[in-house]
């Protein structure tokens, strides 16, 4: 049973506005910390998109002072430093193509984690699943390329088929 994750996720949700980020993230478990910080990151983002472009810029220029000065413990959430590097790209592309409506591919090519009705959903193109409360480490990454996205492309896609092998060689 996930119960006790989705009540923890749940709690650090209603907290992350109330406390600097850096104190928040010390307080909750990486995996909450990560999906968490990806539900604030889409609120955000929609949130700017339908106020305007000049918001949007204003967000990425917030964004990036903002990496530039945090500092992350060093426990686990290198991960986390991804994330947010991975976000600010994504928001720069959205501010250099003038992204002005959550409607535009761009935007909604993006994996994007919603907080609907207590339950974690994610959301790519024009498809969702529920978040699956599983734990999958906390374990870093080196980065998230423009082909790491297409792949997390396939299961919204194609939910009843295994994803694709690489070719075999001859």
């Amino acid at each position: 049973c996930y119960c006790g994750q989705l009540q923890v996720i749940g709690e650090a949700i209603e907290a992350y506005p109330n406390e600097l980020r850096i104190n928040w993230v010390r307080a909750w478990p990486g995996q909450t910390v990560l999906c968490v910080s990806q539900v604030y990151w889409t609120k955000h983002i929609h949130k700017a998109i339908k106020t305007g472009q000049k918001v949007i810029s204003s967000i990425y220029i917030y964004f990036y002072i903002y990496m530039s000065y945090t500092v992350y413990p060093e426990y686990g959430l290198k991960t986390l430093v991804v994330l947010d590097v991975h976000a600010r790209d994504v928001l720069a592309t959205l501010v250099q193509k003038g992204i002005s409506d959550e409607n535009d591919f761009e935007w909604l090519s993006q994996l994007r984690y919603y907080w609907v009705e207590n339950h974690l959903q994610t959301k790519m193109i024009n498809a969702g699943l529920p978040y699956g409360y599983e734990y999958l480490g906390n374990t870093p990454r080196l980065v998230i390329t423009p082909l790491t996205d297409r792949s997390y492309c396939y299961p919204y896609l194609f939910p009843s088929c295994p994803p694709p092998s690489p070719p075999l060689a001859p």
